[in-house]
């Protein structure tokens, strides 16, 4: 065996260690019998963190913490923001002080609150100051490892005098044993009893009889198929407070009476801004990732095909409605003759087709659109925005904020020249040098001349638009 001086100068056998952490942990991975997956301490934990998350924890005390591995599992909780782990084992938690500090991944994926985790050796059977307050207690293979006198205590304290709201406790079902080859006795040499599920409940009732409490049971660790009978490898216990019993105030009595052995601050987001900024944040995110995806409106008239598929030419119709307008007359006539939108002009009376004259109004709505975007509203609908609102309470967010919404308010209208783009951006700003040639060829039928468009007399805007190529990089 070795030994180790710590910080402290408490010398502690590591040896001795991992025989505790072995045996503690998952003391049925040694007895052969059914083997679980994950490992049945995982399995634990992961219940224990599910059922306080209900609770909306923001202060936890676990007893009996040993190697301190809850933590990990216990952190995952959005709303905790103390979390104290005890146990009587001072030479183990000192060799596991690691255990409480944040991961890389902890301050690549801040938490959205503060959390302080301190480890404390000390015994369940004393009441310390620091510990009131708190919201909820675990205590995970724990009470089991307590003689009757000291299991006793450790209820009056917790229960009568610590007063959570809530207690998650699990324990061994001793009718599963017998699932375990060739075994007798315990489980784990420290085990001082083991009970059956009508023990455990007996146990239980009597808590709540003398103390505001209710309870439920359930099981952890599923047996096998053809023994259900036996119930499950470990049981559960979720203790409830009646909330409308007042708490005894014990503060005066405490005092800190456990040795902190280690603390540790996770990295969260320090956000000063209000949550009407944060959904505007997410809402400008989401438009910008929209518009360089350049999808195609759901309205899938020639017109907005156009609008869609030709922003190549945004830029220059957004200096001067009319120059482009001028400038673009050959590749609308070869395009569409017909003025689909005569109807809403003088110019009813009038055929385009016949006169070779584009409508100027008609025209000028078209080019107009070109620089506008009609992006879902549903899309807008992320995770992040979900949590915030609904759908009608986003249609009814948008106006407010300067957006404008389709008459059916099924669309966000945005403008091309008030987004903000990338301005390297494929789909918005023209085409990078590594596109492909053919779409550069077809490009090469319209100059840039003093900032003004020249389209050939042989360019085809129909062929243009059809064109697979588009598709590439759209």
């Amino acid at each position: 065996m070795s030994d180790t001086m710590t910080e402290d100068g408490v010398t502690s056998n590591l040896d001795d260690v991992e025989h505790k952490e072995k045996g503690c942990n998952d003391s049925e991975e040694y007895l052969g019998g059914p083997m679980f997956e994950p490992p049945l301490y995982m399995q634990r934990y992961y219940f224990v963190e599910q059922a306080l998350e209900k609770f909306n924890v923001k202060h936890v005390v676990d007893f009996g913490s040993a190697e301190c591995k809850i933590s990990r599992f216990l952190v995952q909780i959005k709303t905790l923001e103390n979390l104290d782990l005890v146990d009587l084992d001072g030479n183990l938690l000192q060799c596991k002080g690691h255990a409480i500090r944040p991961l890389s991944c902890d301050y690549l994926d801040r938490r959205d609150l503060p959390l302080h985790i301190r480890m404390f050796h000390g015994s369940v059977t004393d009441l310390d100051k620091r510990l009131i307050g708190c919201d909820a207690v675990s205590m995970v293979e724990l009470i089991e490892h307590l003689y009757p006198d000291i299991l006793e205590k450790a209820v009056d304290m917790i229960f009568r005098q610590l007063q959570p709201n809530t207690v998650v406790m699990t324990t061994p079902n001793a009718s599963y044993n017998q699932l375990f080859p060739n075994f007798s006795g315990m489980r784990h040499w420290d085990h001082k009893f083991e009970w059956t599920r009508e023990e455990m409940k007996s146990w239980c009732e009597d808590i709540c009889q003398r103390f505001p409490y209710s309870v439920e049971y359930g099981g952890i660790g599923d047996p096998p198929e053809d023994r259900r009978d036996l119930g499950h490898c470990s049981q559960y216990a979720i203790f409830v407070r009646n909330t409308m019993v007042p708490k005894i105030d014990t503060s005066s009595d405490a005092a800190d009476v456990y040795r902190l052995v280690s603390e540790s601050h996770y990295p969260y987001k320090e956000n000063v801004q209000s949550e009407e900024d944060n959904i505007l944040e997410e809402l400008k995110y989401q438009i910008h990732v929209y518009q360089k995806s350049c999808p195609l409106t759901e309205d899938h008239s020639k017109s907005d095909y156009i609008a869609n598929k030709c922003n190549k030419l945004t830029s220059v119709f957004e200096s001067d409605v009319d120059t482009g307008i001028q400038s673009v007359y050959h590749a609308i006539e070869n395009q569409s003759r017909s003025c689909d939108q005569s109807k809403s002009c003088d110019h009813t009376t009038r055929s385009c087709d016949k006169e070779l004259q584009y409508c100027i109004n008609c025209s000028r709505q078209r080019i107009e659109r070109m620089s506008q975007q009609f992006i879902p509203v549903k899309y807008l609908m992320n995770r992040t925005i979900k949590k915030k609102m609904n759908m009608e309470e986003l249609q009814s967010f948008l106006p407010h904020h300067g957006y404008n919404l389709s008459e059916d308010g099924l669309y966000v209208i945005v403008d091309y020249k008030h987004s903000e783009v990338d301005t390297d951006d494929d789909c918005n700003n023209g085409f990078h040098d590594d596109y492909d040639d053919d779409i550069l060829d077809m490009l090469n039928d319209i100059d840039i001349v003093d900032d003004i468009p020249v389209i050939h007399s042989e360019f085809n805007t129909e062929e243009m638009l059809d064109c697979d190529l588009w598709e590439l990089n759209s």
